[in-house]
């Protein structure tokens, strides 16, 4: 609750936000100290007050707000790698190509870097020092993560496969990690090679929606 000031006019200032995308404010008016005197009235004042408690409560506003988040407005790479069961990279970095399309989408700046085998195993700091030395100042900040495939089988005329993966969001001059997510996705196709690429990509698309 918030009192007005003399003048009658009420000033909220919010707490920053702490997620993006659409948001409500609701506003009444409480009169309920008010009507609690004027219960003291003699009862040939009951429609009255009765008359005046319902345009009280009718007095309600919903106010509805955005919060955008600047971050796409940043020059972002991303460098995520897709590997098989065995820890070994897979050529065509899918999960990468979901981030992209997920994040392109609501108008993110994105430099896709391509995987090699000579980056498997570099520990974060390692990797983001790597791109630092390569790729600064063209980015400031930089998407990493692996994406495995966890299950694969065949199941009657189609393949079905499992992958999970993780990938955080990092600050390129600094190396301050400032987010991470992680998820998995199934995908099943007549061939392999499809249910592969598609459980990747997917992947990366869901990974890249919850980055933006």
């Amino acid at each position: 609750y918030v009192r007005s000031a003399a003048n009658g006019i009420v000033e909220v200032t919010r707490p920053a936000p702490q997620v993006i995308g659409p948001g409500t404010i609701e506003v009444a008016l409480d009169l309920q100290p008010q009507l609690e005197i004027l219960q003291e009235l003699p009862d040939t004042y009951l429609g009255m007050i009765g008359g005046l408690e319902h345009a009280a409560s009718a007095l309600q506003a919903t106010l509805h707000y955005s919060v955008k988040s600047q971050a796409s407005t940043i020059p972002t790479g991303i460098l995520v790698m897709d590997l098989d069961r065995g820890g070994g990279r897979i050529p065509g970095d899918d999960a990468a190509s979901g981030i992209e399309d997920a994040l392109t989408r609501v108008g993110y700046n994105i430099l896709a870097i391509p995987s090699n085998d000579s980056i498997i195993g570099i520990d974060d700091a390692d990797l983001i020092t790597v791109i630092r030395n390569n790729y600064s100042p063209k980015i400031k900040r930089i998407i990493i993560g692996q994406a495995r495939i966890s299950s694969f089988e065949k199941s009657g005329d189609s393949y079905l496969v499992k992958v999970s993966g993780s990938a955080k969001v990092a600050d390129l001059p600094t190396g301050t990690i400032l987010y991470s997510a992680s998820d998995i996705k199934w995908s099943r196709a007549s061939g392999a090679d499809s249910a592969i690429s598609a459980a990747f990509k997917g992947l990366g698309e869901t990974i890249g929606k919850e980055i933006a």
